[in-house]
């Protein structure tokens, strides 16, 4: 954490912020004070919080691969800022010149991921990696020369079960008509401190200087070749016998997966059996559906026939004294029209004398059916009103039934004096 940079002059600020730049790890943080800022330096810091002036080195530019077989020297394709603005030489100079080193010093190698596929190549890999023919492929164990597979195999076995690095020593393998002696080194790592994702570095180092021609090589009891290739039979071996064990492995879960297919296909089948019989109960019930309403259309067709064709002025409510059907000779006396279907028939205002309607409808829906009444009209024109039950498909009272008889003519001849 810094509070003096604003104590600085540019200059001195820029080279300071040039060492921090050098020295800060990937993972690590630059705190200033709330005053102060990274000036030029924001293609090289990334702020994480503004707050509190919290920054981190932005994710650098993935150095070339190195292709399989090219040489050490990059010289002349690295595109570098030089110097800084006052004048002296940069941290990516200085970053650069560690990788030539590296490349130049440092084993070759390569670091692929947790299915053995290379994602980088490091250094001169040639002697110890090559294209095989047919496909081009990423994997590490096809690319090894002949004599490094064994070894590699070995390694990055232990390598995976420890995660440590593991170490095999004494493969051999010619380059250029020469032999020369390997040890392999794989180191497991992670790209950062939250990443789940494993890596692996693969190193190859000559063990001893090259022993010459291979066409003058001492035979093998001279030399004392005959533990080494005692220790490559060994490393082939276990190699071919964890090869074994992760086809012995691979083929429990094949057949562990082929029974679960299988299962799930006998589960699938059974379910399709059940959908064709629920198909079939559904294409009856959808037959009798259609046959059912068939037959209630026709009989919704006769009693609108009916209805059309008797001059009775008559209504039908339901429970809820909501109007479903009336006959024409009703229209007049309600006040009726098409529309005051589902309307509630307290809501009419009749042109008859319907005194209590509400209370006889639901007395005669509770079965207490009174004697009709004499009612009259605007127009003095008598009629005696009835109330009956109307009983539902269950036989339960689901509404009622209104019915005017006109007895108007009855009651003129009982008013009327009687002659002597």
């Amino acid at each position: 954490m810094l509070y003096v940079l604003i104590y600085l002059e540019d200059v001195l600020q820029r080279k300071v912020l040039s060492i921090l730049q050098y020295a800060l790890k990937p993972t690590g943080f630059l705190i200033l004070g709330p005053t102060e800022g990274i000036g030029t330096f924001s293609e090289s810091f990334h702020q994480v919080d503004k707050t509190h002036k919290i920054y981190c080195l932005r994710p650098a530019v993935g150095t070339p691969a190195v292709p399989l077989g090219e040489g050490r020297r990059s010289e002349g394709r690295v595109n570098l800022r030089e110097r800084t603005a006052d004048g002296r030489t940069g941290p990516d100079v200085l970053r650069e010149a560690d990788r030539l080193v590296l490349a130049e010093h440092g084993p070759a190698g390569a670091v692929i991921d947790d299915d053995m596929s290379i994602v980088q190549v490091r250094g001169r890999t040639a002697p110890y990696l090559e294209l095989s023919p047919g496909e081009p492929t990423q994997n590490l164990l096809k690319l090894a020369r002949e004599g490094l597979i064994a070894g590699l195999g070995k390694a990055m076995r232990a390598a995976r079960e420890t995660n440590a690095v593991a170490k095999e020593d004494g493969f051999r393998i010619e380059d250029g008509g020469q032999l020369k002696d390997v040890t392999i080194q794989v180191t497991p790592f992670r790209g950062s401190s939250s990443s789940r994702e494993r890596y692996f570095l693969v190193l190859f180092e000559d063990a001893e200087p090259n022993s010459g021609p291979a066409v003058t090589e001492k035979p093998a009891t001279e030399d004392g070749g005959g533990a080494r290739l005692r220790r490559e039979l060994t490393a082939t071996k276990e190699y071919l016998q964890s090869i074994v064990e992760d086809n012995a492995t691979t083929q429990e879960q094949l057949r562990t997966a082929n029974e679960e297919a299988q299962a799930g296909n006998e589960e699938l089948e059974t379910a399709q059996e059940e959908l064709e019989s629920a198909n079939e109960e559904l294409n009856t019930l959808n037959e009798e559906l259609k046959i059912s309403n068939v037959e209630f259309s026709k009989v919704n067709r006769d009693l609108a026939n009916l209805l059309e064709s008797i001059s009775i002025p008559l209504v039908m409510v339901g429970r809820d004294l909501r109007i479903r059907r009336f006959t024409r000779a009703m229209e007049p006396k309600l006040n009726l029209i098409a529309s005051d279907v589902g309307r509630s028939i307290t809501d009419l205002r009749p042109q008859i004398e319907l005194p209590d309607l509400r209370r006889l409808l639901l007395d005669a829906m509770e079965g207490r059916t009174g004697q009709p009444r004499d009612i009259r009209d605007s127009h003095g024109r008598w009629y005696s009103l009835h109330i009956l039950p109307s009983l539902g498909p269950d036989g339960k009272t689901d509404g009622a039934v209104l019915m005017l008889i006109d007895i108007d003519a009855r009651s003129a001849a009982s008013t009327s004096p009687k002659l002597l």
